[in-house]
Protein backbone atom coordinates (compact mmCIF):
# COMPACT_ATOMS: atom_id res chain seq x y z
CA UNK A 1 0.00 0.00 0.00
CA UNK A 2 2.85 2.50 0.86
CA UNK A 3 3.96 2.52 -2.84
CA UNK A 4 1.30 2.62 -4.69
CA UNK A 5 0.45 5.85 -2.23
CA UNK A 6 4.05 7.15 -3.13
CA UNK A 7 3.17 6.69 -6.73
CA UNK A 8 -0.26 8.55 -6.47
CA UNK A 9 1.15 11.34 -4.53
CA UNK A 10 4.25 11.39 -7.04
CA UNK A 11 1.36 11.84 -10.38
CA UNK A 12 -0.17 14.66 -8.15
CA UNK A 13 -0.66 18.00 -10.10
CA UNK A 14 1.23 16.54 -13.15
CA UNK A 15 -0.81 16.95 -16.65
CA UNK A 16 -1.17 12.96 -17.65
CA UNK A 17 -2.18 11.61 -20.95
CA UNK A 18 -4.64 13.14 -23.83
CA UNK A 19 -4.88 12.87 -27.64
CA UNK A 20 -1.70 14.40 -28.41
CA UNK A 21 0.03 11.99 -26.08
CA UNK A 22 -1.60 8.88 -27.43
CA UNK A 23 -1.18 9.80 -30.74
CA UNK A 24 3.30 10.19 -29.95
CA UNK A 25 2.91 6.75 -28.37
CA UNK A 26 1.15 5.37 -31.23
CA UNK A 27 3.78 7.04 -33.63
CA UNK A 28 6.33 5.82 -31.45
CA UNK A 29 4.78 2.55 -31.51
CA UNK A 30 4.74 2.79 -35.72
CA UNK A 31 8.17 3.72 -35.81
CA UNK A 32 9.74 0.73 -33.54
CA UNK A 33 7.74 -1.13 -35.62
CA UNK A 34 9.33 -0.11 -39.10
CA UNK A 35 12.47 0.10 -37.32
CA UNK A 36 12.07 -3.82 -37.06
CA UNK A 37 12.66 -4.10 -40.69
CA UNK A 38 14.65 -1.19 -41.63
CA UNK A 39 17.06 -0.89 -38.99
CA UNK A 40 17.70 2.91 -39.09
CA UNK A 41 19.85 4.97 -36.86
CA UNK A 42 17.67 7.71 -37.69
CA UNK A 43 14.31 6.44 -37.20
CA UNK A 44 15.18 4.50 -33.68
CA UNK A 45 16.62 8.67 -32.43
CA UNK A 46 13.46 10.30 -33.90
CA UNK A 47 11.24 7.45 -32.11
CA UNK A 48 13.08 8.22 -28.84
CA UNK A 49 12.77 11.70 -29.42
CA UNK A 50 8.99 11.47 -29.71
CA UNK A 51 8.69 8.55 -26.45
CA UNK A 52 10.99 11.59 -24.32
CA UNK A 53 8.18 14.18 -25.53
CA UNK A 54 5.49 12.02 -24.37
CA UNK A 55 6.93 11.30 -21.20
CA UNK A 56 7.62 15.08 -20.26
CA UNK A 57 4.46 15.65 -21.74
CA UNK A 58 3.02 13.10 -18.77
CA UNK A 59 5.20 14.16 -16.56
CA UNK A 60 4.78 17.90 -16.70
CA UNK A 61 3.44 20.70 -14.16
CA UNK A 62 3.19 23.61 -16.48
CA UNK A 63 -0.55 22.47 -16.74
CA UNK A 64 -1.62 25.33 -18.90
CA UNK A 65 1.10 25.45 -21.54
CA UNK A 66 0.62 21.46 -22.33
CA UNK A 67 -3.46 22.72 -22.32
CA UNK A 68 -2.33 24.58 -25.02
CA UNK A 69 -0.32 22.43 -27.17
CA UNK A 70 -3.37 19.92 -26.59
CA UNK A 71 -5.82 22.39 -28.32
CA UNK A 72 -3.50 23.09 -31.05
CA UNK A 73 -3.58 19.73 -31.90
CA UNK A 74 -7.03 18.81 -31.91
CA UNK A 75 -7.35 21.75 -34.00
CA UNK A 76 -4.84 20.11 -36.62
CA UNK A 77 -6.79 17.02 -35.78
CA UNK A 78 -10.29 18.57 -36.56
CA UNK A 79 -8.85 19.90 -39.97
CA UNK A 80 -7.00 17.07 -40.60
CA UNK A 81 -10.39 14.84 -40.13
CA UNK A 82 -12.75 17.30 -42.36
CA UNK A 83 -10.19 17.26 -45.08
CA UNK A 84 -10.55 13.39 -45.16
CA UNK A 85 -14.04 12.95 -44.83
CA UNK A 86 -14.75 15.54 -47.28
CA UNK A 87 -12.88 13.65 -49.48
CA UNK A 88 -14.28 10.38 -48.63
CA UNK A 89 -17.21 11.27 -49.81
CA UNK A 90 -16.03 12.96 -53.09
CA UNK A 91 -15.02 9.09 -53.78
CA UNK A 92 -18.06 8.23 -52.88
CA UNK A 93 -19.86 10.09 -54.98
CA UNK A 94 -17.99 10.27 -57.85
CA UNK A 95 -20.14 7.25 -59.86
CA UNK A 96 -23.13 9.77 -59.70
CA UNK A 97 -21.66 13.40 -59.38
CA UNK A 98 -18.89 15.39 -60.81
CA UNK A 99 -17.30 18.16 -59.26
CA UNK A 100 -16.03 21.55 -60.60
CA UNK A 101 -15.17 25.07 -59.14
CA UNK A 102 -17.35 28.22 -60.70
CA UNK A 103 -14.45 30.08 -63.13
CA UNK A 104 -15.94 33.20 -61.64
CA UNK A 105 -16.00 32.69 -57.67
CA UNK A 106 -13.81 29.92 -57.50
CA UNK A 107 -16.88 27.78 -55.12
CA UNK A 108 -17.08 24.10 -55.54
CA UNK A 109 -19.81 22.71 -57.52
CA UNK A 110 -21.26 19.09 -57.00
CA UNK A 111 -23.18 18.33 -60.46
CA UNK A 112 -25.00 15.03 -61.76
CA UNK A 113 -23.01 13.23 -64.11
CA UNK A 114 -24.45 13.14 -67.57
CA UNK A 115 -22.34 13.32 -70.54
CA UNK A 116 -22.39 15.89 -73.00
CA UNK A 117 -22.32 19.49 -72.71
CA UNK A 118 -23.92 21.64 -69.70
CA UNK A 119 -25.11 25.28 -68.88
CA UNK A 120 -24.46 25.57 -64.85
CA UNK A 121 -25.83 28.37 -62.51
CA UNK A 122 -23.73 29.08 -59.55
CA UNK A 123 -25.84 29.45 -56.57
CA UNK A 124 -23.12 31.53 -54.82
CA UNK A 125 -22.43 33.99 -57.74
CA UNK A 126 -25.34 33.14 -60.00
CA UNK A 127 -22.95 33.56 -62.94
CA UNK A 128 -23.76 31.27 -65.68
CA UNK A 129 -21.41 28.88 -67.61
CA UNK A 130 -20.56 26.47 -69.98
CA UNK A 131 -19.59 23.30 -68.90
CA UNK A 132 -18.95 19.58 -70.47
CA UNK A 133 -18.90 16.12 -69.22
CA UNK A 134 -17.06 13.48 -70.54
CA UNK A 135 -17.76 10.79 -68.83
Amino acid sequence: MNFVYRVAEFFQGRYGLDKLCYFLIILYLILGALNLFVQSLIITVIALIIAAFALFRVLSRDISRRQREAQIFEGLLNRFLYFTSYFKQKILQSKNYCFHKCPHCKAKLRLPRKKGKHTVCCPRCKENFKMKVWF
